[in-house]
């Protein structure tokens, strides 16, 4: 497979099982923001794929009951893997590209960036991860500057 074909279907994946994100979470004394892309899906080959070809952990999120498969979850955490990643699939992303240039700005601030600068970066992404909310797409102009050949 191309490095085109594996990066457009990774975003493809990303798109329709994935997670960008940005969690928080609370110390004592400080609130810590992490950055966080990841994949739950219960075919464990894609969740294999995903790490044999980019890296990350692998979990398993959900055990399996009398009424449900197992879930498996591939996740990546280091910021520089990060950056990485969504610069490899920015391109082929749909759905999550806002979420995805966010994440991006966020890996990039320097270590001395003030607090409100990830605060700030959290409360987009978490605006644009809210549950229900419709989606606008890019698909009507991918399809006019993209010339597609019929069978």
């Amino acid at each position: 497979m191309s490095d085109k074909a594996k990066y457009g279907y990774l975003a493809g994946i990303i798109d329709g099982e994935g997670c960008i994100t940005i969690g928080a979470g609370v110390k004592p004394t400080c609130i810590n923001y992490n950055a966080l892309v990841l994949v739950q899906n219960t075919s464990k080959k894609l969740i294999d794929w995903l790490q044999s070809n980019f890296g990350g952990q692998i979990y398993l999120s959900k055990k399996a009951t009398e009424k449900t498969k197992e879930a498996w979850m591939w996740r990546i955490t280091k910021q520089k893997d990060i950056e990485t990643f969504l610069l490899s699939i920015l391109p082929y992303l749909i759905i999550k590209r806002e979420q995805a240039k966010v994440l991006l700005k966020f890996v990039r601030l320097e270590r001395t960036a003030p607090v409100e600068s990830r605060k700030n970066a959290y409360e987009e992404i978490r605006a644009l991860n809210v549950r229900g909310k419709s989606v606008t797409t890019n698909m009507q102009e991918v399809a006019k500057s993209t010339k597609i050949e019929s069978e």
